[in-house]
């Protein structure tokens, strides 16, 4: 299916305590299916369920209190809100997926994740 974008104009608010590493894994599927673009992709992409992706989707919109996408006809269609929770994490995402993929767990992983969280928790 088929993930459509509306252009970027929401804020984020500042956000309640929430165990880091759910909302960090959950944003993390939420931001691979906007980026795939197609829930299978997404699933294939972090070796889940194309349902596993949908319910981690769903516990980060109940998270934040607001739709990230909507599911239509011819795919997801992503809100506004969840283009602009992407656009504020997608730095982050990459950074930890850089730092992964070169071996460098350790310290920058760490770091982007704790960038990650902060975003998160202040809304900044």
């Amino acid at each position: 299916m088929k993930v459509i974008l509306p252009p970027a104009k929401a804020a984020l608010p500042p956000l309640p305590d929430n165990p880091p590493y759910q909302v960090a894994r959950q944003t993390t599927v939420f931001a691979t299916l906007v980026y795939k673009g197609d829930i299978e992709a997404a699933a294939a992409s972090l070796k889940m369920k194309p349902a596993t992706v949908l319910k981690n989707v769903q516990k980060l919109s109940v998270f934040f209190n607001q739709t990230l996408v909507e599911k239509r006809d011819n795919g997801f269609y992503v809100t506004p809100f969840g283009r602009a929770l992407y656009e504020e994490t997608r730095p982050q995402i990459e950074a930890i997926e850089k730092a992964l993929s070169h071996g460098l767990a350790a310290g920058l992983a760490s770091a982007a994740f704790q960038s990650l969280r902060k975003l998160v928790n202040d809304g900044d």
